[in-house]
Formats: structure tokens, sequence, C-alpha cells
């Protein structure tokens, strides 16, 4: 019982946060683990030399890259790869593994960036909101192939990532109920806001009971 309740409280945690905090270490993160007794499902990887450490359960479906033992970026699983099963933890921004590209764009607005097609998964980012989504895909045509992945990692604040979410016009204005879409003018919005309205309100609970 003690075991399950440890699992519970490891997949309530809010790694989008986590992230966000300045300098999340190798030795804090294992600290972690041991304090919900997890420690023992997952292991760790170097690359190039040791710069980049991935510490990773392939049965709870997530990886905890760290540069330069400093988490960096979190990857969670929909269980669709081969070796990683679906995580079943929170995700931020009311995401769930049976959404679709379409699905996503329709929510969050356009991506300020795509990545790949052709001879790879296509991906698109959000950097304002530190998230990437990677899909089974290597076709941009297709607007129903699920997520695959997803990539969390510190918001940028960059000007060249806030885009209206409707006609990707650079611009200031957020929405201002959720705080996760920009908009370059109310007939954007108002263009948009048939596809929005169903989570609008969702995202702006969600922002405001997160800790």
């Amino acid at each position: 019982m003690e075991d399950n309740e440890n699992v519970k409280q490891f997949l309530q945690i809010n790694w989008q946060n986590q992230i966000e905090k300045a300098n999340i270490s190798k030795e804090k993160l294992i600290d972690q683990l041991k304090e919900y007794g997890l420690d023992s499902k997952f292991l760790q990887k170097e690359y190039q030399d040791g710069k980049f450490l991935y510490i990773q359960s392939e049965e709870f479906g997530i990886s905890l890259q760290l540069e330069s033992d400093i988490l960096n970026c979190v990857y969670i699983y929909g269980g669709r790869d081969k070796k990683f099963k679906q995580y079943k933890g929170f995700l931020p921004y009311l995401i769930n593994f049976d959404l679709t590209n379409g699905d996503v764009v329709k929510f969050l607005g356009e991506p300020s960036t795509r990545n790949g097609g052709k001879l790879t998964s296509i991906s698109i980012a959000y950097e304002h909101l530190g998230i990437e989504f990677t899909f089974g895909t290597k076709n941009w045509s297709e607007k129903d192939s699920l997520i695959e992945f997803i990539c969390l990692f510190k918001k940028e604040n960059n000007a060249s990532y806030k885009l209206c979410g409707n006609c990707k016009n650079p611009t200031n204005n957020l929405c201002s109920r959720c705080k996760i879409i920009y908009y370059c003018s109310a007939s954007c919005q108002k263009e948009h806001f048939q596809n929005h309205k169903e989570k609008c309100k969702q995202y702006a609970l969600q922002l405001n009971t997160q800790v």
C-alpha cells in the first residue's frame, strides 16, 4: 500500500514546474526518487562523455535529461515507443496521449517552430510554454497522428516565440483568461476562439491550481 501511495505521489509531480526551478541537480533528483522508493526503477545513461545524463524508467515512461548534472528537460512517452510504456502522471496544458497533431494546434494555436518530415517524425514546439510534441508520422499533411512523446523544457521569453496562435504574426498579447495563447488582434482571437474556447477556461483553472 505504501508503494502505491509513493507511486501516486511521484505521478503527481509537475515536471514543468520542476524545470522552471533553478539548478535542480542530479543529487536532488536521485534523493527525490529515493524518497518515493523508486530509485531502483530508474537507470542512468551517459552520452557525449558525460555531458548529458538520462535518468529514465521504461516502466514509468519518463526520461529526465540532465546537462552538466542539472535538469535540462523531461521526455514523457505515450506508450507508442518500443521501450517506454505510457506515462500515467500529471501532464500540463490538459494534454493526453489521445490527442492528434490537429487537436494540439486546435487547442494551443499555431506552434512557434516545426521540425521533421520526410525522413523523421514531425514535431511542433511552443517555446513560450516550454513544450514540444512529437507525432507518429513523417507526413505534414496528416492531421490525425497521435502524440508519441512530449518534451518539457524551460520556457522561452524571447520575442521571436511570441506569435499569434491564429496567424503567427509577432505579438505580446496573451489571452487574458488562460495566459497560454498569443493573439495579435481581436479579429484573430475571435476567429480562433471557436477552437480555443473548449479548453480556455480549463487552462485557466489548471494554471490557478498549479503549485
